[in-house]
Parts: C-alpha cells; structure tokens; sequence
C-alpha cells in the first residue's frame, strides 16, 4: 500500500481501536484494488487466549473487537454499497 492511498483513511484508522484490517479491505474493494496479507515465516502472534489472564477475559476481549469490527462495517455503509454495485455490475457484464 503506498501512502497516498491510505491518507483518505488515515483519520479513521487512528481512530479505530479495532477494525482497521476491516476499514482497510472495504476502503479498497470499494475502489476495486486489493491488499495482499502475508504471514511472516516465523513470527509468533499470540492469541488473546494466550495473553489473558482467564478464558472468559479472552471472549470478552474477542465480543469487543467484534463489535468494533460490526461498527467499521456499519460506520462505512457506503463503502459496503460500493462493494455491492461494483460486484452486481461485473456480474451483468
């Protein structure tokens, strides 16, 4: 990603405590681009089971970054719209 594509986004990713992978797929499916993830060869992510003190702080810890991930979605509805007609029109092609 270079940075000129980010800065349309940039306020509202450092605003986002959770959902920026979310924000950042739907800001550029709705501009018909797209971001290739890769998995680093040996870097170890931690779950949030491995990192809480208790199981029932991990689910919590996951419902809340579900529910930031379901506000992203929602807070940009017309990205979502974009996706939508993007794809209905390349289907009547």
């Amino acid at each position: 990603m270079l940075k000129k594509d980010m800065l349309p986004i940039l306020e509202e990713i450092k605003t986002s405590k959770f959902g920026v992978e979310t924000l950042i797929n739907l800001y550029f499916q709705a501009h018909e681009k797209s971001v290739k993830y890769i998995m680093l060869e040996g870097l170890k992510h931690p779950t949030k089971f491995d990192k809480a003190n208790s199981k029932s702080q991990a689910i919590k810890e996951f419902v809340l970054e579900g529910h930031q991930i379901a506000l992203t979605v929602f807070k940009n509805f017309k990205l979502v719209s974009k996706i939508v007609n993007n794809n209905l029109k390349k289907i009547n092609l």
